[in-house]
């Protein structure tokens, strides 16, 4: 005979996927403008936390701690996409793209 599997329709994660509790979303950050070739604002609207930009090749181009908003100088970057880390103070982390042209 040939052994038998069965799918396990219980697991101990059942409480937490099924659970009413509300769960306090972070605010979407807003990144502009984008595209840009000079400066552009990180904006996170009563926010506090910080941010890291990489390159696509995972050089760190900039970081800060920021406030509400934090105003990034990018113009002696190359022209590219650019990866845009944010975390937040409570731990949650978004990550978010930005184009920089000439």
């Amino acid at each position: 005979g040939s052994t038998m599997l069965r799918p396990v329709f219980v697991s101990k994660m059942d409480p937490i996927f099924a659970s009413d509790e509300s769960i306090d979303f972070f605010p979407e950050p807003k990144i502009y403008p984008n595209p840009t070739n000079h400066y552009f604002t990180i904006d996170l609207t009563r926010e506090r936390g910080s941010y890291s930009i990489y390159d696509l090749n995972g050089r760190l181009m900039d970081s800060n701690l920021f406030d509400g908003s934090a105003t990034v100088n990018a113009s002696n970057w190359s022209s590219g996409i650019y990866l845009v880390n944010i975390e937040f103070v409570n731990g949650f982390i978004s990550r978010e793209k930005i184009v920089i042209q000439d």
